[in-house]
């Protein structure tokens, strides 16, 4: 990927700055709260804002359902079925992320859906498609044993911000959801992302200049 930075300030205190007016900076790779260059630099990301601040790139304790920024890339079968198992056995929280591949956008309301697991998942995290763009929310969905241990604990769940449980944001959500229940939107989905991949692959399939054509449904990248 091609990023912009301001050479002096990156050269002299090793911190990312976007900028629009200068030569491109060539990242590899990104881990925690820092970018690599491909000579080899590490610099600190002040670029991006609090998502790299706050929890950095890639947490590696939570897992995409459909790769997004990998490229709409979704797990072998049966990876979420044997990491379902293994967290079972170890007594760890099985976290799936939902925010780009959810409400829908699969064929199924819940992208994990598509995976048979023994269990749901016990926390999973859903945003973007929850209000369809018309209000920025997002959500966090957890199973009965998380709220079992709550209520065995304090009973309380102390998650405060100042923009939380936003009247117009919830409003809207509750619409939208409507609507996608109302109007069959999930099956609609279904069918024209079977569609969508026939004709890619059919007039596309053989292309030169294309190596792989990946969808998730309507998802395609």
């Amino acid at each position: 990927m091609s990023l912009v930075h301001s050479t002096t300030n990156t050269v002299s205190s090793n911190v990312f700055h976007r900028r629009l007016n200068h030569e491109p900076l060539y990242a590899v790779r990104a881990e925690g709260n820092y970018i690599y260059t491909k000579d080899g630099r590490k610099l600190l990301d002040g670029g991006v804002g609090s998502g790299v601040t706050t929890i950095g790139y890639g947490n590696k304790r939570v897992a995409e359902v459909v790769g997004s920024t990998s490229g709409c890339t979704p797990a072998v079968p049966g990876y979420f079925n044997a990491m379902r198992e293994v967290c079972d056995r170890h007594g760890v929280l099985f976290v799936l992320d939902e925010i780009m591949c959810g409400i829908g956008r699969t064929g199924k309301m819940h992208a994990w859906q598509w995976e048979n697991l023994s269990s749901p998942p016990d926390i999973r995290v859903n945003g973007k498609g929850l209000a369809g763009g018309y209000a920025p929310i997002g959500a966090v969905l957890v199973s009965a044993k998380v709220v079992d241990t709550l209520s065995a604990g304090s009973g309380e769940f102390n998650n405060i911000y100042s923009y939380q449980l936003h009247p117009v944001a919830c409003r809207a959500t509750l619409e939208v959801l409507k609507v996608i229940k109302e109007d069959a939107l999930v099956e609609q989905c279904h069918q024209r992302g079977i569609f969508l991949e026939k004709l890619l692959k059919t007039q596309l399939g053989d292309h030169p200049h294309i190596g792989d054509i990946r969808l998730a449904n309507i998802i395609l990248f």
